[in-house]
């Protein structure tokens, strides 16, 4: 598990975990918030109990890989650096061998399509970094263990590390990649209650249709709870829990713990 002392030290460079968010394909983080973190220390995303217990897991899962396979897997290795960009670099939780390297990932949500995109990109910074040509993900997520291989891809890494230096660039100059999220708006910009703006055009058509969505929604709600209390009294009236049509139960009717009735 990062120590506060080593979650500062990464401020100093790009890892694995910060290619995803720069390429903006990271569902929780902004390049915008990689940024203030980079530049300032400000932290967006605090740590949680499930990212503690995913670092206390990836050890007792290196040890299950290493045993179902019969093969030691080095661990505890140096942050690995790229040999004239020292603001490019990566930490591995597990090498098998030269051209092989180890990923340990947990979760509650599984994986149904395969390593999500986010991921793989940090497996290929890894791969790209560490010399590798080959990372084995090994995965329990949604209560099931998984393992998965991906192949290094020169070209795209190449790509990465374009992008992770025009990042740095940013970083080294305090010039704030563009606000992609409200929550990137929210962090650079406060509210004046003295303040009062006049709308143009694109914001006010906004705002219009904002609120005849609004509308709509509200309408369509209350037709909803007319047309349940319409089937509700049908069924109170002939004594049924279900309705059938064709064979086939439409509807049903249930009793809540607070006596209020539903469909």
């Amino acid at each position: 598990m990062l120590t506060e002392q080593q979650i500062q030290e990464r401020r100093n460079y790009l890892g694995a975990s910060d290619i995803p968010i720069l390429l903006r394909i990271s569902p929780w983080q902004t390049p915008y918030d990689l940024y203030r973190f980079k530049a300032y220390g400000e932290r967006s995303q605090a740590v949680t109990d499930a990212m503690q217990l995913g670092n206390f897991l990836e050890r007792g899962l290196v040890d299950f890989y290493s045993h179902k396979h019969g093969i030691l897997v080095e661990t505890g290795m140096n942050t690995i650096f790229h040999p004239t960009k020292k603001y490019l670099a990566c930490n591995l939780d597990g090498r098998i061998d030269k051209d092989t390297i180890l990923e340990v990932k947990t979760g509650a949500q599984y994986w149904e399509d395969g390593i999500p995109v986010y991921y793989e990109a940090q497996c290929q910074w890894m791969m790209h970094l560490s010399g590798a040509t080959k990372c084995i993900v090994i995965g329990y997520i949604g209560g099931r263990y998984n393992e998965y291989e991906i192949i290094y891809n020169l070209e795209l890494c190449m790509i990465m590390e374009q992008r992770a230096d025009e990042f740095w660039q940013l970083v080294t100059t305090q010039t704030p990649p563009p606000l992609t999220s409200l929550s990137d708006y929210k962090q650079a910009y406060t509210i004046d209650d003295n303040i009062k703006v006049v709308a143009p055009d694109e914001i006010y058509a906004v705002t219009e249709q904002a609120k005849d969505m609004y509308n709509t929604r509200i309408v369509a709600t209350k037709q909803e709870e007319q047309l349940k209390e319409q089937i509700e009294c049908y069924m109170l009236e002939n004594k049924a829990d279900a309705l059938m049509r064709d064979n086939v139960v439409i509807a049903t009717y249930k009793k809540c713990k607070n006596s209020n009735n539903r469909t």
